[in-house]
C-alpha cells in the first residue's frame, strides 16, 4: 500500500458539512504499522481500466475510481451505494428482489433482468464478465478497489457496454508475508457481521494462498402485519473466496480466483398505497373473503365491501410506510459460484501474452406478493389460492438458473521505443440456463376464474469476438488511441409457458393452439423455439493533449451495441435488434497547487440507435412487459469530480452530473395502459428506483488527526439526487399530482462516521447511513401490472453500528 493510498482518503469527500451537519464521520479501513495523518496531497490511485496499470489521471475517458479504503470511508457497503458517489451512475434493486443490481450510466439502463436481456452496463469481477445481475447487491468486503468506466466501451470489454463498465477487483494474495484482518460490526435491525481474511505464504516468492470469508445477517426494517415476517434490508450472507497466486519466474505470473456466495433475503418492502379495485379485483377479494371457489357468484354488497376493504389497507399503507398486508411467507434464496484465472507471461522484453479464463454459475429461488396485500391478486411462483382444487406441486429445481463459460486471450507490447502500445484479442462466451416461475393472479375479468401461468423457458446464448486498441504518442505531449471490435452473438430460446385450468388439473399452452396438456406434455406441446443471430462492431478514436505535466485535455469518440434478443414473456414477438450508442466526449483532467486540488470534467452527446424500450402490452388475461426497440434518441450531460486538500488532515470532495435525454423519433411508443402514442420529442421518463435522473451531486469531508497515541478521523457524505422525470404517458392514472411527487421527488441523504486508530493495527468505528433518518418511498410498477393496486417501495431508513477490526502483517 503506498504511502498516499494510507495516508488519505478522497472518495468520501464534500462540502455540504456547514449546511448539513457538524459532525463528520469516516471509517478508517486500511490499517498500517503505525496510524498516519493525512499529507497535504490529494491520492494518486492506478487503474486498470485499460487492461494495462496506469494512473487515474492519465486515462483519458471519464473513469471514477475507488480503493477500498475510500469504500469503507464513505459508507459505500454494496453496490448499490454507488449511486450517489459516482457522477452519472445509478443503481438499483428492481421490483423482483433485492439481492440484484440494475446499473445505469448516462441514462443507459437495462430493460429488465431476464437471461434473454442483455444490460448496457458491463460488470465485471477480477477482469471476468457477469452476465446477470441476480445476487450482485452484496456486502463488499475484502477489495482492492473499483472502477468505474463512462460512455461506450465496446473496443476492450465488447457488447453489452453501451453505457460504461464497471470493475471490481478484489484482494488477491501477495508475496507480502503472513497478513491479514479480522473485523465485527453491530448495529440496529439485529444486524452484526464477521469478516477476515488471511495471507499465508506457501513457496517464498513463488506460491502464496489467501483466504477470506464473511458472514452477515440483518432483520429487516418493515414486516407484514398478517404474518409478522420482517422485510426490507434483510440479510443472511455467506460469502467465502480464495485467491491463489502463482509465480515460478519473473516472467509468469498465473492466479486463481474463486468466490462462493450464498444470500437469502425476504425481498423488497412493498406496502400497498393506491388500490383502484373494479370488478374484477373486487369479485376476486370478495370471494376470498367468502372463503367461496373461483366460480362462486358475489353481492353487489359484496363487491362494495370488497372496495372498501381495499381502499381501507391502501390507506393504512399510506399512513405507515413500513407495515405491509401481505399475508405471503416471501423469500429471495441466491446462491453464485465463480471462478476466474488469469495467466500473464512475457514472451519478450516487449510483448505480454495473457489468458483470462471464466465461470460463473447461478441459482436462484423466489416466492413474492407483487400486489403487497392480503389478497390473492398477483403473487410469483405460489402455489394456487387454496379455494382452487389443483393437483400441481413445484418442480424442485431452481427458479432461475444460469452456467456461463468466457475465454479471453490478448497480446500487447510496445515498439518505437515505446512510442507505440499496441494490444490485440479475442474472446469467447456461453451461456446456458432456465428461466421459470408460476403467476397467481385475478383475471381482468371478474366472470374468470383464478389463473395460474406457469412458464419454464430454456436460453443458451453465445458469443465470440476479435478487437485490437493502439494508443501511438505522437509527441511527447499529444498522443491518440485507435480501436476497433467485431463481435458476433446468437440467441436460442425455448419458451414453454402455459395456463393452468383447476377444472381439470391440466394446462392450455399460452402461445401454441393445445389444450387439456398434462404437465410432462408441456414441454412439447407448449414448446415455442426461437434462434437469431447478431453482429455489430464497436470502435473507438481518442486524442489527448497534455497542456502540463499536471493537465490534460481530450476528446474521444466511440461506438459500442448492446445484444438483441427474444421476448421471454411473448416468444412469438419478433426479436428486438440490438440497440447501438455513438458517443463523442469532450474532458479535461488537471492538478493544481502541488497537488492539493484535481479537478476533472466531462462533457458528452450520445446518439441511441434502435434504442431498447421496456413496455407493458396487455397479454391475454394479464399484462405483459416486454422489449421493443424505439426509433432514435439523443443523451446530453456533463460531470464532474473536484478533490482538494486545503490544509493537512482535510479532504474535501465534491461531485456533480447533468443529464438530458430525449427521444428523436419514437412514433411506436405505448402508453401505460398499453395504448399507441407518439413519444416523438419526449424526455426520457425516470420511473424506475434507480433511474437516472437531470441532476445529482455530491458533497463531502474528512478530517483525520493525531489523537492520544493514535489517530482519529471524521467524516461526512452527503448525496443529492434531484426528482425524477415522468412522462405523461407512463404516469400511472391512479396518482394524484401529490402522490407523483411524493413517489417521485428529490431526495437527500447523509451518511456519517468517526473512526479512531491505533498504534497496533487495531480500529474502532461508528457509523451512520441516512443519519437525518429520511422516510421515503419510490414507485417502480404501475398498477396496471399490480392487480389495480399500486404499491410503493418502502427505502431504507437510518442504519446505525460500529465496527471493530484488527489487523496484522506488514502486507495490510
Amino acid at each position: 500500500m503506498s504511502r498516499q493510498t494510507r495516508a488519505l482518503d478522497l472518495s468520501g469527500g464534500g462540502m455540504r458539512l456547514a449546511l448539513c451537519s457538524g459532525v463528520a464521520v469516516g471509517l478508517m479501513a486500511g490499517l498500517a504499522p503505525a496510524p498516519a495523518v493525512a499529507q497535504g496531497t490529494v491520492e494518486e490511485i492506478v487503474v486498470t481500466a485499460r487492461k494495462r496499470e496506469e494512473a487515474l489521471q492519465d486515462v483519458p475517458l471519464a473513469v471514477t475510481a475507488y480503493t477500498s479504503e475510500q469504500l469503507d470511508r464513505s459508507g459505500i457497503t454494496n453496490p448499490i451505494s454507488l449511486m450517489g458517489q459516482v457522477p452519472s451512475l445509478t443503481a438499483t434493486s428492481p421490483s423482483v428482489g433485492q439481492t440484484t443490481a440494475q446499473f445505469a450510466i448516462r441514462g443507459m439502463q437495462g430493460s429488465d433482468s431476464l437471461l434473454t436481456i442483455d444490460q448496457p452496463i458491463g460488470l465485471y469481477i477480477d477482469g471476468v464478465n457477469i452476465p446477470r445481475p441476480y445476487g450482485v447487491n452484496s456486502s463488499f468486503f475484502d477489495l482492492q478497489r473499483i472502477e468505474v468506466l463512462k460512455g461506450p466501451q465496446g473496443t476492450l470489454y465488447g457488447r453489452n457496454t453501451t453505457g460504461g463498465a464497471i470493475n471490481i477487483i478484489t484482494r488477491g494474495a501477495d508475496h507480502q508475508g503472513l497478513h491479514g484482518f479480522l473485523t465485527a460490526e453491530a448495529g440496529n435491525y439485529s444486524k452484526w457481521a464477521l469478516r477476515g481474511a488471511v495471507n499465508v505464504p506457501i513457496m517464498a516468492d513463488k506460491l502464496a494462498l489467501r483466504l477470506a470469508a464473511q458472514h452477515e445477517e440483518r432483520k429487516g426494517y418493515g414486516r407484514s402485519r398478517i404474518t409478522g415476517q420482517r422485510f426490507g434490508g434483510d440479510r443472511d450472507i455467506y460469502n467465502v473466496r480464495g485467491s491463489l497466486l502463482f509465480t515460478p519466474v519473473d516472467s509468469i505470473r498465473a492466479e486463481i480466483k474463486a468466490d462462493w456466495l450464498q444470500n437469502h433475503t425476504n425481498g423488497v418492502l412493498r406496502v400497498p398505497a393506491i388500490y383502484v379495485g373494479g370488478a374484477a379485483t373486487n369479485t376476486q377479494i370478495a370471494r376470498e373473503l367468502a372463503r367461496g371457489t373461483a366460480t362462486t357468484p358475489v353481492t353487489a354488497a359484496q363487491l362494495a365491501a370488497a372496495q372498501a376493504l381495499g381502499e381501507q389497507i391502501a390507506a393504512m399503507g399510506r399512513a405507515d410506510i413500513f407495515t405491509t398486508d401481505t399475508e405471503l411467507l416471501q423469500h429471495e434464496d441466491v446462491d453464485v459460484f465463480r471462478v476466474g484465472g488469469t495467466l500473464s507471461a512475457d514472451l519478450t522484453e516487449h510483448v505480454l501474452l495473457k489468458s483470462i479464463t471464466g465461470y460463473h454459475k447461478l441459482e436462484r429461488d423466489q416466492i413474492y406478493d407483487l400486489d403487497g396485500t392480503r389478497f390473492t391478486i398477483l403473487e410469483i411462483n405460489t402455489r394456487p389460492d387454496p379455494a382452487v382444487a389443483t393437483p400441481f406441486t413445484f418442480d424442485p429445481q431452481p427458479l432461475t438458473g444460469a452456467k456461463f463459460f468466457s475465454q479471453e486471450f490478448n497480446l500487447s507490447g510496445d515498439v518505437f521505443d515505446g512510442r507505440v502500445n499496441w494490444l490485440g484479442g479475442v474472446y469467447y462466451s456461453r451461456e446456458t440456463g432456465h428461466d421459470r416461475n408460476a403467476t397467481v393472479f385475478r383475471p381482468l375479468t371478474s366472470t374468470s376464474p383464478l389463473s395460474v401461468n406457469f412458464t419454464d423457458n430454456r436460453v443458451k446464448n453465445t458469443s465470440w469476438s476479435i478487437y485490437s486498441q493502439n494508443d501511438i504518442k505522437l509527441t511527447e505531449r499529444f498522443k491518440i488511441t485507435l480501436g476497433a471490435r467485431y463481435t458476433e452473438e446468437r440467441h436460442f430460446l425455448d419458451a414453454i409457458s402455459s395456463r393452468f385450468n383447476p377444472g381439470n388439473g391440466l394446462f392450455t399452452c399460452s402461445f401454441t393452439t393445445a389444450a387439456d396438456v398434462s404437465f410432462a406434455d408441456r414441454y412439447v406441446r407448449c414448446s415455442v423455439p426461437r434462434d437469431a443471430t447478431f453482429d455489430g462492431v464497436s470502435w473507438l478514436a481518442s486524442a489527448n493533449y497534455d497542456i502540463s505535466d499536471d493537465v490534460m485535455v481530450y476528446l474521444k469518440a466511440a461506438r459500442g451495441f448492446k445484444g438483441g434478443g427474444w421476448n421471454l414473456r411473448v416468444p412469438t414477438a419478433p426479436a428486438f435488434a440490438p440497440e447501438y450508442a455513438r458517443d463523442i466526449e469532450l474532458g479535461v483532467k488537471g492538478e493544481y497547487f502541488d497537488r492539493r486540488l484535481r479537478v476533472n470534467l466531462a462533457a458528452y452527446r450520445t446518439r441511441y440507435t434502435n434504442k431498447q424500450e421496456s413496455i407493458i402490452i396487455p397479454l391475454g388475461l394479464t399484462p405483459a412487459t416486454v422489449v421493443q426497440n424505439a426509433a432514435t434518441a439523443t443523451i446530453k450531460g456533463v460531470e464532474g469530480e473536484v478533490s482538494a486538500v486545503p490544509v493537512e488532515g482535510l479532504t474535501l470532495r465534491g461531485t456533480f452530473s447533468y443529464l438530458l435525454g430525449r427521444y428523436d423519433k419514437f412514433p411506436g411508443a405505448l402508453d401505460v395502459l398499453g395504448r399507441p402514442v407518439d413519444a416523438s420529442g419526449e424526455e426520457f421518463s425516470n420511473a424506475g428506483t434507480g433511474d437516472p435522473v437531470k441532476w445529482a451531486y455530491s458533497l463531502s469531508a474528512r478530517y483525520a488527526f493525531p489523537l492520544a497515541g493514535g489517530v482519529a478521523g471524521l467524516q461526512a457524505d452527503w448525496t443529492w439526487r434531484d426528482k425524477h422525470n415522468l412522462a405523461a404517458r407512463l404516469t400511472d392514472p391512479s396518482l394524484t399530482p401529490a402522490l407523483v411527487d411524493k413517489y417521485y421527488g428529490e431526495v437527500g441523504l447523509l451518511n456519517l462516521r468517526a473512526d479512531y486508530e491505533l498504534a497496533d493495527n487495531l480500529l474502532i468505528a461508528v457509523f451512520a447511513t441516512n443519519a437525518l433518518n429520511k422516510h421515503y418511498q419510490r414507485v417502480t410498477l404501475p398498477s396496471v401490472s399490480t392487480g389495480n393496486v399500486q404499491y410503493a417501495a418502502t427505502m431504507e431508513p437510518r442504519m446505525v453500528g460500529v465496527q471493530i477490526k484488527k489487523s496484522f502483517g506488514a502486507g495490510e
